[in-house]
C-alpha cells in the first residue's frame, strides 16, 4: 500500500508477485540523507513547530513537528538552494536564494514564484518592514543586492559599495537598516603569508546597503601558538550589541568562532583547540539562539554540534565524542521558540535533532528528508542482490539489506585522522562497487582520500596508497568510476591526469591490485600536452572479457580481452570533439551498444567497435547524462541533469518520457537496473524505482 503517496520498496516488490502489475510510477528509495545548507523556524513552539530546510539538489523541505518530520516542497522547481528568510509581517511568506534566483512563497512554501534569474546565494528579510518587505540578496559576481517592495513590485537595486568581494555568503540583519555580511575569500592562498586572504571577510551596514564597511580581518591559528589574519569566514550571526563569526580552512581544518562587540574593532577568539582536547575549531556555521540573545550555536567541519552562553567567548561540546565520524559538516543550526530542541543540518547526512540542554547529549535522524545526493549504487547481483550499497555526496556509505526499505550508515573507517585534508571530502563517497558473487569484496573510492575496501562487512580499510604491492595511484584526484567484474577484475577511473600527477584508468585481479593502464593516452595532436579526462567504464553484460572506457573530450576506448584498449570509431559532424556520458550494452544482442553523448544518442551494431548518431526523436534534452537497458533488453532508459527521465523500447531512436507522479524530478546522475529494477540515481533527491515493463510500456 501507498505511504504518503509513495510505495515502499518491500511493498512495492511484493505486489509484483501478484497477477497484475500495478507498479506505474517511480517509488523513493532514500536514506534520509541530504546536504542541508539552511534551517529557518518560522512560527510556532513546542513539538509542532514549523522549520524549514534548504538543501542542494532536493529543493526546499518543510516540518510542522520542530524538525522531526519532513516533506517535501514540490512547488518549487529550483533544486539547488542555498538559504531562506521569513517576512517579519507575515510568517507565511518565504523566501529562498537558488541557484536560479531569488523565490518567494505567500502561503508557506505550496506556491512559488520566482522574483529574479540570476543565482542567488543569501537573502535577509529587514525587520523594519513595513507594507511590503524589503529584502537583501547575495549574487555572485555582483555581490549585495537591495529588494525593495520583494512582495508587491519588486525593484533592484544594486548595493555592494565599500564591499571587496562580490560572493555573498551570509546576510543577517542586526536590526531595521543595520545588516551584516559574510564573503567569501580566496581561501585556497598558499602563498606566505599564508591564509591572509586579501579580500572577503565581514562587513557591516546601517543605511541598508547603501554603503559597506569591512571589520578588521580575523584570527587564523595553524597550531595553538602561531596566529595570523584571515578573511576567510564561513557564517556569521548577531544580536544587538554582538557580532559572532566563523572562519574554516578546508586543508587544515583550522578557523574557529569569534566576536566583536561594538564599535567592532577587534575579534575576541577563544582558545584555539584541537581534534585531540576536542575543543571548537573549523567552524562551518553560527546561529542565535530563539530563546536567548547571548546564547549561540555553532556547527563545525569536524567535531559536531557547540553551545555558548555569552555571546561566543566560551563554548561547550553537544555532542558524545564517539559520534564524531557522524557528526561533521555541520552547515546549519536552529532552535525553536519557546522549544527545547536544537536541529543540525549535517552535510551529506540530513537532518538531526537533540535536546536543547548542556553537554553531551543524543542526536536523533529525521525523517522525510528525502535529498540524498547519490553518485553510486552497487549490490552483489548474484549471492546478495538485495544488499545495496550507496555512495553520497560528502555524506559516505549507506548500507541496505532489504532493497532499499531501510539503511544505515556504513563510514567505520573513514575518520581515521582529524588534521590536514580530511574534513567532510573525506566521507564524500563517489563511486562504490561490489562482487556479483563474493560479499567480502567491496569497494568504494572517496574524493581526496582514495580506495577503501570493506574489511569484514562493517569497517574500511585504505587500499596501499602507495605501498609496494598495492594501488599506487594518487589518492587526492575525484573518482569518476569503479567496477568489479564477474571475474573479480576491478576497473578504478580518476578524473586528473598529468605529467607529474597521474590519473586515468587503473585496473588490477582486485582492488589492492591495481597499476594505471597507460589510458587515456596524451594528445599528439594539436600539441597541447594533456589528455581527457577519465570518466566512466562500462562493463558488458555478455561478455566479461569486454569493457568500455569514457572520457571527456574524446571517444571511448574498449577492451575485447579485459586489458588491452583500443579506440573505438565515431562518425560525427561538426568542429566540436564528441565525449560520451554513458554506454549500453543491450543483454540480449551483444552487437547493439547504445551511447549518450553531448551530440547526441548514437548506436553501434558490431559490439561497440564503430558507432553512428540515430534520431532519437522524443527527447526534451538530447544529453542524457546516463543510460542503461533492462534485464531482458527490451527497454532502455535514461535521464538528464535538468530532470527528465525518458525510455526507449527501439533502442534509442525513440523515446518516451515517464511520469514521475508525486515525486518532484531531481537531476539523473545515473541509471543502473538491479534486482530486477530500474533505479534513478539522483543529486539531491535519493534514488526513484522504477518496474521496466509497467514504467515503459
Amino acid at each position: 500500500m501507498p505511504v504518503n503517496g509513495l510505495c515502499r520498496a518491500a511493498v512495492c516488490a511484493a505486489a509484483l508477485l501478484g497477477a497484475e502489475l500495478s507498479y506505474a510510477t517511480p517509488t523513493l528509495i532514500s536514506a534520509n540523507a541530504g546536504e542541508v545548507r539552511d534551517l529557518l523556524y518560522t512560527t510556532g513552539s513546542g513539538s509542532t513547530a514549523t522549520v524549514y530546510a534548504a538543501t542542494l539538489g532536493g529543493g526546499v523541505f518543510k516540518s510542522t513537528s520542530s524538525g522531526t518530520t519532513w516533506s517535501a516542497l514540490t512547488g518549487l522547481p529550483s533544486r539547488y538552494v542555498y538559504r531562506l528568510a521569513v517576512s517579519p509581517l507575515s510568517a507565511t511568506r518565504i523566501y529562498a536564494a537558488t541557484e536560479s534566483g531569488l523565490w518567494i512563497s505567500p502561503d508557506s512554501g505550496s506556491t512559488w514564484t520566482q522574483l529574479s534569474f540570476d543565482p542567488t546565494t543569501a537573502v535577509a528579510v529587514d525587520p523594519g518592514s513595513s507594507t511590503s518587505d524589503t529584502v537583501m540578496i547575495g549574487v555572485p559576481g555582483v555581490g549585495v543586492v537591495l529588494v525593495t517592495s520583494a512582495n508587491l513590485s519588486p525593484t533592484f537595486i544594486r548595493s555592494a559599495s565599500g564591499l571587496d568581494s562580490t560572493d555573498v555568503l551570509k546576510i543577517e540583519y542586526q536590526a531595521a537598516g543595520t545588516a551584516v555580511a559574510a564573503l567569501a575569500c580566496n581561501y585556497q592562498d598558499v602563498t606566505p603569508p599564508y591564509k591572509r586572504a586579501n579580500y572577503g571577510g565581514v562587513f557591516r551596514t546601517t543605511d541598508n546597503g547603501v554603503t559597506w564597511t569591512g571589520l578588521p580581518s580575523l584570527s587564523f591559528s595553524t597550531d595553538s601558538s602561531t596566529t595570523s589574519p584571515t578573511k576567510c569566514v564561513t557564517d556569521v550571526a548577531t544580536n544587538s550589541t554582538t557580532i559572532v563569526a566563523t572562519s574554516h580552512d578546508a586543508l587544515y581544518n583550522q578557523g574557529f568562532v569569534q566576536q566583536s562587540v561594538s564599535p567592532y574593532s577587534t575579534w575576541s577568539l577563544p582558545t584555539p583547540g584541537s581534534a585531540i582536547t576536542g575543543d571548537l575549531f573549523g567552524a562551518l556555521a553560527v546561529k542565535r539562539d530563539r530563546n536567548s540573545t547571548s546564547t549561540f550555536w555553532a556547527g563545525s567541519a569536524q567535531v559536531g554540534v557547540w553551545k555558548s552562553t555569552n555571546n561566543g567567548l566560551a563554548w561547550s561540546q553537544q555532542m558524545p565524542n564517539a559520534a564524531r565520524d557522524v557528526f561533521t559538516g555541520i552547515n546549519a543550526v536552529e532552535t525553536i521558540a519557546g522549544g527545547s530542541s536544537v536541529i543540525a543540518g549535517i552535510r551529506g547526512l540530513g537532518v538531526w535533532t537533540a535536546p536543547n540542554s548542556t553537554g553531551a547529549q543524543a542526536w536523533t535522524l529525521a525523517t522525510g528528508l528525502a535529498a540524498d545526493r547519490v553518485r553510486s549504487l552497487a549490490n552483489h547481483s548474484t549471492a546478495a542482490p538485495t544488499t545495496y550499497y550507496m555512495a553520497l555526496e560528502k555524506g559516505g556509505v549507506q548500507k541496505s539489506t532489504n532493497a532499499g526499505t531501510s539503511w544505515a550508515s556504513l563510514n567505520a573507517g573513514f575518520n581515521q585522522v582529524y588534521t590536514y585534508a580530511t574534513g567532510d571530502s573525506v566521507r564524500s563517497a563517489q563511486v562504490i562497487a561490489a562482487h556479483p558473487t563474493d560479499l567480502n569484496n567491496v569497494a568504494v573510492g572517496l574524493r581526496s582520500a582514495g580506495l577503501y575496501t570493506l574489511s569484514g562487512g562493517t569497517t574500511w580499510t585504505q587500499v596501499g596508497a602507495g605501498s609496494a604491492g598495492s594501488f599506487s595511484g594518487p589518492v587526492d584526484h575525484r573518482p569518476q568510476s569503479l567496477v568489479i567484474t564477474s571475474s573479480g577484475s576491478t576497473f578504478y577511473t580518476l578524473f586528473d591526469s598529468g605529467a607529474s600527477t597521474p590519473g586515468g584508468l587503473f585496473a588490477g585481479a582486485s582492488p589492492t591490485t591495481l597499476s594505471s593502464t597507460g589510458k587515456p593516452i596524451y594528445e599528439s595532436s594539436p600539441g597541447l600536452g594533456v589528455a581527457p579526462g577519465a570518466y566512466r567504464v562500462v562493463l558488458s553484460p555478455n561478455d566479461v572479457n569486454r569493457v568500455f572506457f569514457l572520457m571527456y573530450d574524446s571517444e571511448p576506448y574498449r577492451a575485447t580481452d579485459g586489458a588491452t584498449f583500443s579506440r573505438v570509431t565515431v562518425s560525427h559532424q561538426g568542429f566540436m570533439r564528441i565525449a560520451f556520458w554513458d554506454i549500453a550494452e543491450r543483454p540480449s544482442n551483444a552487437n547493439i551498444v547504445v551511447g549518450s553523448t553531448n551530440k547526441g544518442i548514437f548506436r553501434s551494431s558490431d559490439g561497440g567497435a564503430n558507432f553512428a548518431r540515430v534520431s532519437a526523436t522524443g527527447l526534451a534534452d538530447l544529453n542524457l547524462s546516463s543510460i542503461a537497458y533492462s534485464g531482458d533488453g527490451s527497454r532502455l532508459f535514461g535521464g538528464t541533469l535538468s530532470g527528465g527521465y525518458f525510455c526507449s523500447k527501439d533502442d534509442g531512436s525513440t523515446w518516451s518520457a515517464i511520469s514521475l507522479d508525486t515525486l518532484p524530478a531531481a537531476p539523473v546522475r545515473e541509471v543502473r537496473f538491479l534486482n530486477g529494477h530500474v533505479h534513478w540515481l539522483t543529486d539531491g533527491g535519493g534514488i526513484y524505482m522504477s518496474t521496466a515493463l509497467t514504467e515503459c510500456p
